[in-house]
């Protein structure tokens, strides 16, 4: 009886370890999608973006993170980076041109996108949380 003892909690380890090894798959696998459909979103709203379009955009670090509002310069499919959006923002002495990618486009023409913030990350199954 003590080698089955033995046996079924070395196969529960077993088992348990693969189940970490899905969960963690998982949730790596969710955080991704969300990415890629927070991207892809982007991507679709900005589509028909040009020249003198008025887009609003976010800039900086996530601690220093500023939204700004200007006039598109130009537009550039970039094979690495996707979608570049060159754009003119602020006024006076401060006036800079920034180049922004889909991602960062929170609004074009004033009509405001979900923030990418606001999107719901996937749970883990219930056999995981139950652990």
């Amino acid at each position: 009886m003590t080698t089955r003892i033995e046996k079924l909690q070395a196969r529960v380890t077993k088992l348990e370890a693969g189940l970490a090894v899905l969960v963690e798959k998982y949730n790596a696998d969710g955080a991704e999608l969300v990415q890629v459909q927070t991207e892809l979103q982007s991507l679709l709203r900005i589509e028909s973006v040009q020249a003198g379009d008025e887009v609003t955009f976010g800039v900086g670090r996530k601690d220093d993170r500023q939204e700004l509002t200007g006039k598109v310069l130009g537009v550039k499919d970039d094979e690495a980076k996707g979608k570049l959006i060159r754009v003119f923002a602020g006024e006076g002495m401060e006036a800079q041109v920034y180049t922004v990618q889909a991602k960062d486009v929170l609004a074009v023409g004033g009509n405001r996108f979900v923030e990418p913030e606001d999107e719901v990350e996937p749970e883990a199954p219930a056999e995981a949380a139950a652990e």
